[in-house]
């Protein structure tokens, strides 16, 4: 039985809001990623965080005062997983919306 899986998510946080109808959505910067690989039942995680990220730079878009912290949102990326059960293929992951980089 093969027991190897890579699961690889994006890891993302709130850049802009933006209001669509009467629903407000969210746009998202990818700041890194995280892998993690299933090899004979034993599970290793890593985290990769792009060079360019300055977390102090990114708005608090929380509904709480989370004045030291910011959310991080994790999506699977089924292009780049490897291995996944048919549940984990099928699942409906919000997508996320990535805005363009800018250069200001």
């Amino acid at each position: 039985m093969n027991t190897n899986k890579k699961k690889v998510y994006d890891l993302c946080v709130v850049l802009d809001q933006y209001r669509q109808g009467n629903e407000i959505k969210q746009r998202f910067q990818k700041i890194g990623t995280e892998i993690t690989q299933i090899k004979d039942g034993k599970e290793k995680t890593i985290r990769l965080l792009d060079r360019f990220i300055n977390l102090a730079g990114f708005p608090n878009f929380s509904d709480k005062n989370y004045a030291t912290s910011i959310l991080v949102y994790k999506f699977l990326n089924k292009d780049f997983s490897e291995g996944l059960d048919e549940d984990e293929k099928n699942l409906e992951d919000e997508s996320y919306q990535e805005m363009e980089a800018k250069i200001f």
